[in-house]
């Protein structure tokens, strides 16, 4: 969905969160650009003649950094989505959102960053309660859709917004990052592991234990 540039695609709206660059190859050499620039429009790029996409870069994501995907389609699993959304919040020492990234899907020729909705939450406390007030005006002036759409793009950034405030609160406290300690026992091997609470099992089995062949699968069952 990178190379075919649909507007609707899962994956772009974070990696465009992510600040992914790619690295593109043919026979005279490569060369890299950033994710946004290479979309130009529905299934258009700025791929040149005869290249391939040879790399994804996605910088490590900090562990103050708490990301989140929503989308809304026409079934639960295996959709292509109406609208989607990511959301990606770094909350500094200071207790103030030292970066927030917003992309949207969707909802115009290619997905696109939402930089004035970053720039109402940047430098600002987290609140659970106060997230909707600070970015409900700062959708998007270049995208036209319907109003429908519009109050569940608002909605949808609010709701990814406090997911993100309320795992900072649960995880953190006056000495930062807390972590549960957990004995796990898979294929009759047991692991000790220090975890985050917010970490999941699938990503504790493929990030910690190094079983990558673990799969979401089509997330509805």
């Amino acid at each position: 969905n990178i190379v075919t540039a649909s507007p609707a695609a899962d994956a772009v709206p974070v990696l465009l969160a992510a600040d992914a660059r790619l690295v593109l190859f043919n026979v005279d050499g490569k060369r890299e650009l950033a994710l946004a620039d290479f979309l130009t429009g529905p299934g258009r790029t700025a791929m040149g003649a005869g290249e391939i996409l040879m790399e994804v870069i996605v910088p490590v994501e900090r562990t103050d950094c708490r990301s989140q995907f929503m989308k809304v389609g026409r079934r639960k699993a295996q959709a292509i989505s109406i609208v989607n959304l990511a959301g990606r919040i770094t909350i500094g020492d200071d207790g103030l959102i030292s970066d927030a990234r917003i992309a949207l899907g969707a909802v115009a020729p290619t997905a696109i960053r939402a930089h004035r909705a970053e720039q109402a939450l940047n430098g600002r406390a987290p609140s659970l309660q106060s997230s909707r007030p600070r970015i409900v005006d700062r959708f998007p002036t270049a995208v036209r859709q319907p109003e429908g759409v519009r109050s569940w793009w608002r909605d949808g950034l609010c709701a990814c917004c406090r997911r993100c405030v309320k795992w900072k609160h649960e995880c953190t406290g006056s000495e930062g990052m807390t972590v549960r300690s957990m004995v796990l026992t898979v294929n009759g091997r047991s692991h000790a592991l220090e975890v985050e609470p917010h970490r999941s099992l699938l990503n504790v089995l493929r990030e910690n234990l190094g079983l990558t062949g673990t799969k979401e699968g089509c997330n509805a069952g």
